[in-house]
């Protein structure tokens, strides 16, 4: 819990003269974690209905700790640290890994208004790639794509890849960035999972041009999964089909197979 974020939304209540749970705001403040040492003496209230009381006075050294709770808990990950709260926050910027082609994957970092650096040379396509073998495998990668996707030679020779990192290529300091490919080919797991950053980065541009790519056999591949779906990945891989078009493939082969299907698999042509 975070105890500063809820100190401070009783104390702003009470100094507005709006009334509050004074059962709950006592049980916070008994809370182990806080280590305050008070008695109810210290805090006047007038009953309004029910549970619900109006603060109309507080002591002044219980008052005075309350608000240095608030200030501990920090406006950032840096602040924040001090009480162990980073978490609460944000990164203040971003990174991703790409590959240009086979070359050694290089690093590009984000601030807070999602300007990148290092610049690199314009790419027209980008490959989003969700697991880390395969974009360690990448020469095999886009091979495959070409093979199996109907991807053309010249998109994929084109293609700059960028590692997910899961959902966090979804984040909306990448917007910028992303925005600047004439189309963008996401590789994912054939899964709920992989429904799911696709849906994210198609809400973050809805604008762009996304094709969730799969080879030509992925029936074929999905049926040959011995073990089937769960029936609430199921579920949840159809709502996401039914959301955005671009998926509405996937979803339905997920349905009519129960299957999914890890991108890691590809490798093995």
């Amino acid at each position: 819990m975070n105890y500063g974020k809820s100190i401070e939304n009783y104390l702003q209540k009470i100094d507005s003269g709006n009334p509050i749970t004074l059962g709950k705001f006592l049980n916070l403040l008994s809370a182990p974690a806080l280590n305050l040492i008070f008695s109810k003496s210290d805090i006047q209230a007038r009953k309004v209905s029910g549970a619900l009381y109006r603060v109309t006075h507080l002591a002044q050294p219980l008052r005075e700790e309350l608000d240095q709770i608030v200030v501990e808990q920090g406006t950032d990950r840096i602040s924040g640290a001090k009480q162990n709260r980073s978490h609460d926050y944000s990164v203040n910027g971003s990174m991703l890994l790409v590959r240009e082609g086979a070359a050694h994957p290089g690093v590009i970092m984000f601030d807070t208004d999602g300007n990148c650096t290092p610049e690199l040379k314009h790419h027209p396509y980008a490959l989003l790639v969700e697991n880390r073998q395969n974009f360690i495998d990448i020469d095999k990668i886009l091979s495959f794509i070409v093979q199996h996707c109907e991807v053309q030679p010249e998109v994929a020779d084109q293609c700059l890849a960028v590692f997910t990192e899961g959902n966090a290529i979804a984040n909306a300091l990448h917007k910028q960035f992303l925005s600047t490919f004439k189309a963008i080919y996401v590789l994912l797991d054939v899964d709920a999972g992989g429904l799911q950053i696709a849906s994210n980065i198609i809400s973050l541009l809805p604008d762009a041009t996304i094709q969730f790519i799969v080879p030509k056999d992925i029936k074929k591949r999905l049926e040959h999964v011995r073990e089937p779906a769960d029936p609430k990945s199921i579920e949840k891989a159809i709502k996401l089909g039914n959301t955005h078009p671009q998926l509405t493939y996937i979803a339905q082969l997920i349905r009519s197979t129960h299957r999914e299907l890890e991108q890691e698999s590809y490798l093995d042509d």
